[in-house]
């Protein structure tokens, strides 16, 4: 058995515990963001929606679904898909120089497209982006009014400017599908995106606080996103 089909059984079947050294651990540490751009009116898509339920189960991974909307027009309207989850996909292909765009579409980091239901081809890119993830802790509490971010960044030579993102999703769903492509079939999806509002922007050269007025119950995750390239540096669910 290969190095990759080691590691594939270890973050999705394994429940994976850290990929850091336990010596180093403080704060929350970075994991790798994963982005499946997916439909409910695309017949290819469940296959990938049901690998992104595989990864949740991975502390190691982010795994995001956002719903894009121009697949609606052939019978059936995505609940959950949001026009600018399409816009975000359409940087993407800018920012990596792809002609198109499709679903299902997983972008690793922001810096690898890939087809979102090739699980060898996904295992391999979160491989290799793992090893590019920015040495920045964040510690995040709620205050009673909102989320204070403390962002502790371990790496004095880091340089750049990030947008910090917060990013609000439901956690599980099912769908019954009546109409369009996958008709007749009862659809689950998980780690579903419905807002990514962004808290500005930020030089890297040490440490940094950001706030998010949002309320405590719910689920939220905070991406550092390379403000000129679109390359994830970092990402974490917060907790």
């Amino acid at each position: 058995m290969d190095r990759t089909m080691k590691y594939l059984k270890r973050l999705i079947f394994g429940g994976l515990l850290s990929l850091m050294p336990i010596s180093a651990l403080a704060g929350q540490q970075p994991v790798v963001l994963v982005e499946l751009f997916t439909s409910q009116g695309c017949s290819s898509c469940p296959p990938a929606d049901v690998l992104l339920q595989k990864l949740s189960k991975s502390p190691d991974v982010l795994p995001l679904a956002l719903h894009v909307d121009y697949w609606d027009y052939i019978g059936w309207k995505d609940v959950f898909a949001d026009p600018a989850f399409t816009k975000r996909q359409k940087d993407y292909a800018k920012s990596h120089r792809a002609k198109s765009i499709y679903t299902p579409q997983a972008v690793i980091n922001g810096a690898q497209g890939i087809v979102g239901s090739d699980q060898m081809a996904l295992m391999k890119s979160i491989m290799q982006e793992h090893e590019n993830l920015a040495r920045i802790e964040l510690d995040a509490s709620f205050d009673g009014s909102g989320w204070r971010l403390d962002f502790i960044n371990k790496d004095p030579n880091l340089r750049g400017k990030v947008e910090v993102l917060f990013v609000s999703y439901m956690d599980q769903a099912d769908v019954k599908i009546t109409t369009g492509e996958n008709a007749g079939q009862t659809l689950r999806y998980v780690n579903i995106v419905t807002d990514i509002t962004s808290l500005g922007a930020k030089v890297l050269g040490g440490d940094w606080k950001s706030f998010a007025k949002f309320p405590k119950n719910g689920h939220y995750a905070v991406i550092l996103q390379a403000s000129e390239t679109g390359r994830v540096v970092a990402a974490y669910a917060v907790k």
